[in-house]
């Protein structure tokens, strides 16, 4: 991270989103979906899964 980036400068670099493949308002032990983690580039453009559940595996497990 760098310290003396402004606010702007700050929102430019990669960013990770988790997705949960269904409602993310359902509480954790209601998903039934596996949740992905994925890396996408300061422009917004998607660079690649970092991380997929397994399937069958609860969210609060």
């Amino acid at each position: 991270m760098e310290s003396t980036a402004d606010e702007r400068q700050a929102h430019t670099g990669p960013k990770g989103y988790l997705y949960p493949g269904e409602n993310a308002d359902l509480p954790a032990a209601e998903h039934e979906e596996p949740w992905t983690a994925a890396l996408y580039s300061g422009d917004g453009e998607y660079t690649n899964e970092l991380f997929a559940a397994q399937v069958g595996i609860p969210l609060d497990a």
